[in-house]
C-alpha cells in the first residue's frame, strides 16, 4: 500500500484529492436541482418544442411530472395530439430514454396485454412480497412514498402468457412472480418524533393518500394506502383513483376517492390539517371539505368485483380493510400481513 507523502504544511496530495472530490460533487449535485427548482416554472411555460431533427410541436399543457422528466400534451405539424416527454438533466446515462422507449414499445407490440389483469393467486403472491418488503422498510425507518406499478419490478425476465380465466376475462400470467420494490428517489427517513414530520406533497397523485391531499403529514400509513390502490389495479387493470386534466384535478380526485371507498374524511382530520396551516380545505355549510369544480362518475370499490369471481372476494375484503381514509384507523403493514387474504394458498 502506498503512503501519501506529507510535509509540515499538511497533506498536499490528500488536499488535492479532497478538492477534486468537492469539484465532482459540485458539478453533479446541482444538475437535478437546477431543472427541478430553478427552471421548472420556465419549462412549464414553453409554448413550442423543437427536436434536433427539426420537428416542431405546439405545447398545450403539462400532463405530469416525475423525478426525471416532464410530460407535455402537444400537437405535431399534422395537428395530431401526442405526449412529449422532456428528460431532466441527471447523472443517469445519457441514453436512459432508450430503455424506457424499448419497454413501452414491447408493451404495445402486445395489445392483448393492455387492460389485462393478474390472476388472484399471483396478485396474492406479489402482494405478500410487497407487504413483507414495506414492513421491513418501516423497521429500517424509511417511508417509500412512491408506491405504484412502475416501481415494482419483476426480478426475472418478465416472461408471461395471456389466458382467459373462468369468468371470461384476460389475465397476464407471469412465469415468475418474484418482485423487488425500487425507485427510492422520493423516499424519506422517519423523524425521531412524528411531530417533526412537516406536511408536504408526496406520492404520485393516483396513489396519494387522503391525508397528503388535505395537508397532513405523511407516514407509513400513506404507503399502506398506495399499496391498496396498486393491489386493486392489478385486479381491474385500471386506476382505482383517477383525476381529471383540469386545474382542479387533485380536488376532483379527492372527492372521487371518498365515493369509491364509501367513506368521508372526518372533521378531526380537517381540523388537524387547518392546524398544520393547510390551504386545501374550506368551510361550506358548516362542513369542512375539499373543493372541486366538477364531479366525475365513480365506481364504488365493491362494484369492481367481476361477476361470479368468487375467488376475488377475499381480495376485496382486504382492500376494504386497507383503504381507510383516516390514517390513524388504517392498518399497518404488519396488520395487513396477517389478513386472511394472504393466509390463503
Amino acid at each position: 500500500m502506498k503512503r501519501i507523502k506529507t510535509s509540515e504544511s499538511g497533506c498536499p496530495k490528500a488536499k488535492k484529492i479532497a478538492k477534486n472530490e468537492e469539484e465532482v460533487k459540485k458539478d453533479r449535485e446541482p444538475q437535478v436541482e437546477d431543472v427541478r427548482i430553478a427552471f421548472k416554472d420556465e419549462i412549464k411555460k414553453y409554448k413550442k418544442l423543437k427536436l434536433e431533427n427539426g420537428r416542431k410541436y405546439d405545447v398545450q399543457k403539462v400532463l405530469g411530472e416525475g423525478v426525471f422528466g416532464i410530460v407535455f400534451e402537444v400537437f405535431d405539424e399534422k395537428k395530431r395530439k401526442l405526449a412529449a416527454k422532456m428528460m431532466k438533466k441527471t447523472d443517469e446515462p445519457p441514453d436512459i430514454w432508450k430503455i424506457e422507449l424499448h419497454v413501452q414499445a414491447e408493451a404495445y407490440q402486445r395489445p392483448d396485454t393492455l387492460g389485462s389483469t393478474f390472476p388472484i393467486p399471483q396478485i396474492r403472491d406479489i402482494g405478500r412480497q410487497m407487504v413483507s418488503a414495506l414492513a421491513h422498510l418501516d423497521i429500517l425507518g424509511i417511508y417509500h412514498l412512491d408506491i405504484k406499478p412502475e416501481n415494482v419490478y419483476f426480478v426475472e425476465n418478465g416472461a408471461f402468457d395471456i389466458r382467459y380465466l373462468r369468468n371470461r376475462h384476460l389475465a397476464i400470467e407471469m412465469k415468475d412472480t418474484k418482485i423487488q420494490i425500487g425507485d427510492f428517489g422520493c423516499s424519506k427517513f422517519h423523524k425521531e418524533f412524528e411531530s417533526d414530520v412537516k406536511p408536504t406533497v408526496v406520492q404520485t397523485q393516483n396513489y396519494r393518500a387522503p391525508e397528503v391531499f388535505i395537508g397532513l403529514p405523511y407516514s407509513t400509513k400513506s404507503d399502506v394506502w398506495s399499496f391498496g390502490a396498486l393491489m386493486a389495479e392489478m385486479y381491474t387493470g385500471m386506476l382505482l383513483f383517477y383525476g381529471t386534466d383540469d386545474e382542479s384535478s387533485e380536488a376532483t380526485q379527492f372527492e372521487m376517492m371518498q365515493r369509491v371507498v364509501g367513506q368521508f374524511v372526518n372533521r378531526a382530520m380537517f381540523r388537524k390539517a387547518l392546524l398544520h396551516g393547510s390551504d386545501h380545505v374550506r368551510k361550506d355549510n358548516g362542513i369542512l371539505q375539499r373543493t372541486a369544480k366538477k364531479f366525475e362518475p365513480t365506481v364504488p370499490l365493491h362494484m369492481n368485483l367481476k361477476k361470479f369471481d368468487f375467488e376475488a372476494i377475499p381480495l376485496f375484503e382486504m382492500l376494504k380493510y386497507v383503504l381507510i381514509l383516516d390514517p390513524e384507523l388504517r392498518p399497518s403493514f404488519e396488520d395487513v400481513a396477517n389478513h386472511k387474504f394472504f393466509a390463503l394458498n
